[in-house]
């Protein structure tokens, strides 16, 4: 094997650490698409959270407001 052939064989197997082939069968993930899945997800659950402050805390909570009704 001459040194040429070694350096190109090398340089072959460093690219293909570096730079894997993506295989069709694998799901690609953008990672934008995962940010906004991840705000929206926090988002929800921060209304969530204030939804039920309001209904359970806020101003004497849920037994002062349904009192009227009982």
């Amino acid at each position: 094997m001459s040194l040429k052939e070694a350096v190109l064989k090398a340089d072959a197997w460093l690219r293909g650490l570096l730079e894997p082939e993506e295989k069709p069968e694998e799901p690609h993930y953008d990672p934008v698409h995962l940010a906004q899945v991840l705000v929206a997800f926090l988002a929800s659950i921060g209304a969530l959270y204030w939804l039920l402050w309001t209904l359970l805390v806020y101003q004497g909570g849920l037994y002062q407001k349904i009192g009227g009704l009982a």
